[in-house]
């Protein structure tokens, strides 16, 4: 697993009858602790320990504006 494990949500949709970009200004709720093992090929292997697949939210980027 990398050092760092950045996610990048695109929270835009295509508005087909207006032809355009829209922002999805719905409420996002995510943890500060996430272990992505469960998501993984390892696991149906059965390999690998479950905390090397742990990461700590440092930070969060969050754009304001039109899509």
């Amino acid at each position: 697993m990398p050092n760092y494990f950045i996610i990048h949500f695109q929270r835009i949709c295509f508005n087909y009858d207006k032809f355009e970009n829209e922002k999805i200004n719905s409420r996002l709720e995510f943890p500060t602790n996430l272990n992505v093992y469960n998501y993984t090929t390892d696991k149906q292997k059965g390999l690998g320990d479950q905390s090397d697949y742990q990461f700590t939210l440092k930070g969060i980027v969050l754009h304001y504006g039109s899509a």
